[in-house]
């Protein structure tokens, strides 16, 4: 199937460049610079884990056996065949096969986004701007994570439009064998969707109002249905867009983590705990240059893309989360309109005289100092950001201390943890150990489980009802944090270790509160790094 633009892209440059052949040597260092933060995700430990379950036993994980809280619980894994890649890569080459893995998927996420910005017809030095912009924009969110498919595929996307917008004619059937690959990967599956239902609800009206009938809204409309239902075809049949509603509906999702709040809400919470800004200010600069550039240049030749990327931004505004989301779809837009705006009062406007001999056309690559210069900065950066090592630190202190104190004196048992610990807990803690969360939030907990959850994090009361209603054995939290506080307060529990990191409590009565030496208070906490 190929879709028809019917007159869109009219104010398209002809012969416009790509970066892809232009400068293979900037698009490579774009990647880099998208690739360049390096660290353990929170949930690194258990996509891994999960992956290398279903590698040795052959099947998906159906049930939750890691934790005391919902132990037997359904449990549909809507990202198993990501989990699937990286326990492959990992096996096979340890942390330098996840960073491989993870420098690739940035790499087709930008090689997509130059195929995209090809189209717009702006310059080259326009086109690896508005790139490299992107790129770091995005440097937060390309981390080891199923998500990174979801921008790649989001990416693949929105190039195809852009190639309609230009040429004419692009190859949109592909979105069906995208779509197959991309449910089962990761849940984000559903943005395809929207962004396909999107663009032809756009395309459509935007024909309808120009006078071109209904043809080509209809062919998009027929896509996107069928688009929606090949996402079918995954282990879990419909039960794999359940669980992606449950979780958009899931009321306390916002309150599981930093990266579903919104992203105003965590700029100022990054400013105030004195982490680097320059990724948010950065993502933030490029959704504010689509309205910008608009305003330089309107025109509706773009109109269905535009359309996407004002969602993807209100959905990135609303929860980080979406970050990347929005970036990837403001790159084509504002170059577009970049163009537009350049052609329309630049130096190219003024009428050249008659008789005025052409000028040479411009080099069909870049000259081999700059892309020599190119690769020696994105070899630096590569280097600096640790790209090559085997070492692979984490995002945040991880309870290694607790976790070896455990360990030594042969303590395992059912833990009440902090979320982003409970991966973590599940690689690391003895075999017979159960953790009470993990970041399968909404994918394995019941509701009030997550309540109780949250309640617990809340102290007062609530933690002391959590406390009583479940068989917890310890509970591991943040040394200095007000869940720690609450727990020395509680005559039932003891602690027995502490660091600058972690705190670990163990009931009153257990032998785990009478090993001699305890509590172990430790000045230091050991280094955390992946595995």
């Amino acid at each position: 199937m190929t879709s028809p633009a019917d007159g869109v892209g009219r104010e398209a440059v002809p012969g416009a460049r790509s970066l892809l052949s232009y400068a293979p040597a900037f698009v490579l260092l774009a990647a880099v610079a998208a690739d360049a933060v390096q660290y353990a995700d929170t949930d690194l430990w258990g996509h891994v884990r999960f992956g290398q379950v279903m590698l040795s036993t052959g099947h998906l994980i159906r049930a939750d056996s890691l934790s005391y809280s919902a132990p037997g619980r359904p449990w549909i894994d809507h990202e198993w065949l990501a989990e699937v890649v990286m326990a492959l890569v990992y096996n096979a080459m340890g942390v330098i096969g996840l960073k491989l893995m993870k420098f690739l998927c940035a790499s087709a996420i930008v090689a997509l986004l130059a195929a995209g910005l090809a189209e717009t017809g702006a310059a080259p030095t326009m086109q690896f701007g508005v790139l490299l912009a992107a790129a770091c924009g995005l440097q937060i969110q390309i981390q080891f994570r199923p998500q990174l498919f979801d921008y790649i595929f989001l990416s693949a996307l929105l190039a195809l439009f852009a190639r309609a917008r230009s040429r004419g004619r692009s190859p949109l059937w592909v979105a069906l064998p995208m779509m197959v690959l991309w449910a089962n990967l990761h849940g984000g599956f559903f943005i395809g969707i929207v962004v396909l239902g999107l663009y032809a609800g756009a395309a459509g009206m935007q024909d309808v109002w120009e006078g071109r009938g209904l043809s080509r809204g209809l062919r998009l409309g027929l896509l996107t249905l069928a688009c929606l239902l090949v996402t079918l075809i995954n282990p879990y049949g419909i039960a794999d867009w359940w669980i992606v509603v449950h979780t958009l509906r899931n009321p306390y999702t916002m309150g599981a983590g930093a990266e579903f709040q919104s992203f105003f809400h965590v700029l100022a919470g990054t400013y105030r705990n004195g982490t680097p800004l320059f990724p948010f200010v950065l993502a933030l600069a490029v959704m504010a240059a689509l309205p910008l550039s608009f305003a330089l240049a309107p025109g509706r030749d773009d109109l269905p893309e535009l359309a996407i990327a004002a969602l993807m931004v209100c959905l990135a505004l609303y929860s980080v989360r979406n970050m990347a989301f929005a970036v990837i779809a403001c790159t084509a837009p504002i170059a577009f309109h970049l163009n537009l705006a350049f052609r329309r009062t630049g130096p190219a406007r003024a009428a050249a005289p008659a008789a005025e001999v052409p000028p040479d056309p411009p080099p069909s690559r870049a000259s081999p100092t700059v892309q020599v210069a190119a690769l020696a900065a994105a070899a630096v950066i590569g280097v600096s950001a640790g790209l090559f090592s085997g070492r692979l630190p984490d995002f945040t202190g991880y309870p290694g201390g607790a976790v070896a104190f455990m360990r030594q004196h042969r303590l395992e048992g059912r833990i009440l943890n902090r979320l982003i610990w409970g991966s973590y807990l599940i690689w690391h803690a003895a075999p017979g150990s159960k953790v009470f969360i993990d970041g399968r939030f909404e994918m394995a907990y019941p509701l009030e489980v997550q309540r109780d959850y949250l309640d617990f994090l809340r102290g007062g009361a609530g933690a002391a009802r959590v406390l009583a209603a479940y068989p917890t054995d310890f509970v591991l939290m943040p040394a200095a944090s007000a869940m720690s506080r609450f727990m020395l307060r509680q005559a039932g529990w003891r602690l027995i270790y502490r660091d600058p990191v972690s705190a670990l409590f163990a009931r009153a009565g257990s032998p785990a509160a009478h090993i001699a030496g305890v509590p172990l208070i430790r000045a230091q906490a050991p280094p955390s790094l992946f595995p």
